[in-house]
């Protein structure tokens, strides 16, 4: 969903009634997005972390990781973090 169908989607169920403070904040988002032109943020597969736990386990470093699943390297070891890999620092590989 784009950030121009969660706009609509909320302006149309604000001419139905009021919105939550949840929506209301998910349209405020959505809007501040928008004007901005930054894309939606792309979320983890399941498949990319079985990728991405399979090869740290095997060695590989976080850059060759970022590379294989087109990620970067910061974002790999934030999410093996998240995933319970943890005792790794996040500048290892971060190069390479």
């Amino acid at each position: 969903m784009s950030y121009r169908d969660t706009i609509a989607e909320l302006d149309a169920l604000s001419r139905q009634r009021a919105l939550t403070a949840q929506e209301s904040r998910r349209l405020e988002i959505a809007l501040q997005y928008e004007a901005r032109g930054l894309p939606r943020k792309r979320y983890w597969q399941a498949s990319e972390d079985r990728c991405a736990i399979e090869l740290r386990l095997a060695g590989r470093s976080y850059g060759s990781i970022s590379r294989e699943i087109s990620r970067t390297p910061d974002a790999v070891a934030s999410r093996l973090r998240f995933l319970g890999y943890r005792g790794v620092s996040s500048r290892d590989g971060a190069a390479g």
